[in-house]
């Protein structure tokens, strides 16, 4: 979440020695960690009837969560829960979380899939990617024994 912010990115005041930020160096995808941003960007601007930047236009289940995504993002627009112009605006909190963390994560593990040969188990991919650190301890233990930067 924090890639993007000017003021909080890694990116723009980097503490410590230098050393390989995660997901930046690998034998199979290089820089994921800019890539990622991107894909869950493009949800966003799906849902604004913009091109998406990646192509999943083959894909019936990556379609299926983007048209979720975006009849989601429409309501949220007539409810004013977010703003779409100038630009898309979270204007309540709890919209992202109760509607659109888990779609967005499902959104994720399409890109995952087919960048990476995922070793673990897909609910505790997604598990991890909306809770954490504070996901169950049989879905931390799967992503720690079997998600790396090499894996990736």
């Amino acid at each position: 979440d924090m890639i993007l912010h000017p003021l909080k990115s890694e990116l723009n005041w980097p503490i410590g020695p230098k050393e390989p930020l995660d997901f930046t160096t690998n034998s199979s995808v290089f820089g994921m960690r800019w890539l990622i941003p991107f894909h869950l960007l493009d949800a966003i601007f799906y849902a604004n009837d913009l091109p998406l930047s990646s192509n999943f236009s083959e894909s019936r289940e990556a379609l299926l969560i983007l048209e979720e995504i975006k009849t989601v993002i429409k309501l949220a627009i007539e409810e004013k829960r977010v703003q779409a112009t100038p630009h898309f605006v979270l204007l309540q909190k709890n919209f992202y979380f109760q509607e659109l963390k888990m779609r967005l994560a499902k959104w994720m593990l399409v890109w995952l899939e087919s960048k990476a040969q995922l070793r673990c188990s897909t609910d505790a991919l997604l598990e991890y990617l909306c809770r954490g650190h504070r996901a169950s301890a049989p879905a931390l233990r799967d992503i720690r024994e079997n998600v790396h930067d090499e894996v990736m």
